[in-house]
């Protein structure tokens, strides 16, 4: 066989083995866990042309895995953000109801207390009962008759009555706030009236017989309002005991719902916490695995430089064998230049893909 012919054809892929040499060779100089497995895969590899199919092929189905592999972790991603998204706003929901709720009856529990504070016992105080009375049911030695003392316990009645009506209507009115219909059970209490003086003469025509008629009926009034006020306290105080019974009843509904929010809420954070957990997961093998697609594209960008290297530099003697060479030399330089060329499409185009 003809020495030119045997020289190319064993020269044929010189430049990929040269360029593949010196790829490892810059790797094997790297400390070892910086190898990476494109790497491996050529180490070994004699390159030939059955060898061109098998990088190319070697490589287009490493891309599709790691393209799998990657679209995989994006779904999985995309999964928990959704998870976590509709979790957020599951628990932003549960508090603002929770808040809604609470306020609702904070404003309830308020309107108690507002009724409360305004309720007063009408006050049993003899002094300030012997003032009302002796300013109604005056003293009036002028003119000692019967009807004027009389006169004068009805208006003591009438201005008592009055007042606590007066009382009572505002206090139902309060207390229809309240829409419990304990207004309603409020009524004027009930009290026999004070005893008028009944004689055959209105005139009373000795001084001491007057001031002793004036005096029992004053006692009498005394008793009367006494009596009065006793009955719209006690009717006031089992209303209120009723108000206070259910204000209290509303704070424990509120601790109930506030422990029961408490613990739905950090459930549902809980939940969360594991669904962000998750997807750190996720996102961090996203990340090396991304990171290892880069590096693997970085090795295949660096041997494809060694690739063009090489392969430029046996063009170029190739090139000269066809311009210097003799006859026979030249013509199989040119041929060798048309395999070559086939060659870096086979084996350096791929690698751009």
């Amino acid at each position: 066989m003809n020495s030119s012919l045997i020289n190319f054809h064993k020269n044929r892929f010189k430049w990929a083995n040269k360029a593949k040499n010196d790829f490892i060779n810059r790797f094997v100089q790297q400390d070892a866990t910086n190898t990476v497995p494109f790497n491996a895969r050529i180490q070994n590899l004699n390159i030939n042309e059955t060898s061109f199919k098998y990088l190319s092929r070697w490589y287009k189905n490493a891309r599709e895995q790691y393209k799998k592999e990657l679209e995989k972790l994006e779904k999985q991603i995309k999964l928990y953000e959704i998870l976590i998204k509709r979790q957020t706003s599951i628990i932003d929901l549960e508090r603002e109801e929770a808040k809604l709720q609470d306020g609702q009856i904070s404003s309830e529990i308020k309107i108690y207390d507002d009724f409360l504070k305004k309720i007063e016992y009408k006050n049993p105080d003899p002094d300030d009962i012997w003032n009302l009375i002796d300013d109604i049911i005056q003293f009036t030695p002028n003119n000692r008759k019967a009807s004027v003392i009389n006169y004068d316990i009805s208006r003591l009645q009438q201005s008592v009555e009055k007042d606590i009506c007066t009382s009572l209507a505002n206090i139902k009115q309060e207390a229809n706030n309240l829409k419990t219909g304990l207004g309603e059970l409020l009524e004027l209490p009930q009290a026999s009236s004070i005893p008028v003086i009944e004689q055959k003469l209105d005139v009373f025509w000795f001084k001491h017989t007057y001031e002793k008629a004036l005096d029992h009926s004053r006692c009498q009034a005394f008793d009367w309002i006494i009596e009065m006020y006793q009955n719209y306290n006690n009717q006031l105080t089992s209303i209120l005991n009723d108000v206070i019974e259910q204000k209290e009843k509303l704070i424990k509904d509120a601790a109930d719902l506030k422990y029961e929010y408490i613990n739905k809420i950090h459930n549902l954070e809980k939940e969360l916490a594991m669904y962000q957990k998750e997807k750190a997961g996720l996102d961090a093998d996203y990340q090396k695995l991304y990171q290892s697609w880069n590096k693997h594209c970085e090795e295949i960008t660096d041997l494809q430089g060694f690739f063009i290297k090489y392969w430029l530099e046996y063009k170029e003697e190739l090139q000269q064998h066809f311009l210097y060479g003799h006859g026979q030399e030249r013509y199989l330089a040119a041929q060798y230049l048309q395999l070559l060329i086939q060659d870096a499409e086979k084996l350096i185009e791929p690698l751009n893909n």
